[in-house]
């Protein structure tokens, strides 16, 4: 009973000498509906800045829209290889193709398609077979630069599934 006292007492002394003794106040939670209008903003927000730059990011990647272009197995593309029907690109970044590549392979890189493409392959008959290829760490890349080539009017363009590392599996003839 004592400590209820002396606490009434200094309390009573505080408020008398000026001073003011306040709880510490607290912010109201968050509800659910705070955190979703919040993120529904946000998103709007970041729509429309995307949308209103001119190099905006697509939400969609363009070959998620694309028609998906058909693999090719290593052996199946080695026999055309050997007949010397089909024409190989590499897609992988230059310095990569400098270090290894399927013999008589054409470098086409997805950072420099245009230009690498107009060097390289641009007066190809559109009905030659081509089978893209690269690591398969860098599949986006070759699904990327086989849609390149099927938008600039190539009819018969395939990944050649596994890569570059399936076709040195196979043991099939690289240069360097």
């Amino acid at each position: 009973m004592t400590e209820k006292r002396e606490i009434a007492t200094a309390l009573a002394d505080s408020t008398l000498s000026g001073e003011l003794i306040r709880a510490p106040v607290t912010a109201p939670r968050m509800t659910w509906v705070d955190y979703l209008l919040i993120v529904g903003l946000s998103v709007v927000c970041a729509l429309v800045f995307n949308k209103s730059n001119f190099k905006g990011i697509p939400i969609v990647p363009q070959s998620f829209l694309d028609e998906a272009v058909s693999f090719e197995n290593p052996a199946t593309a080695f026999d055309k290889h050997k007949k010397g029907e089909t024409l190989f690109v590499d897609a992988m970044p230059y310095s990569f193709y400098e270090q290894e590549h399927i013999a008589g392979a054409v470098s086409l890189p997805l950072a420099i398609f245009g230009f690498m493409y107009d060097v390289s392959i641009g007066q190809t008959d559109k009905s030659k077979e081509i089978i893209v290829y690269g690591r398969t760490i860098s599949k986006r890349h070759d699904e990327e630069v086989a849609s390149n080539l099927v938008a600039r009017g190539h009819k018969n363009v395939k990944i050649l599934k596994g890569g570059l590392d399936a076709w040195r599996k196979k043991h099939y003839p690289v240069e360097s």
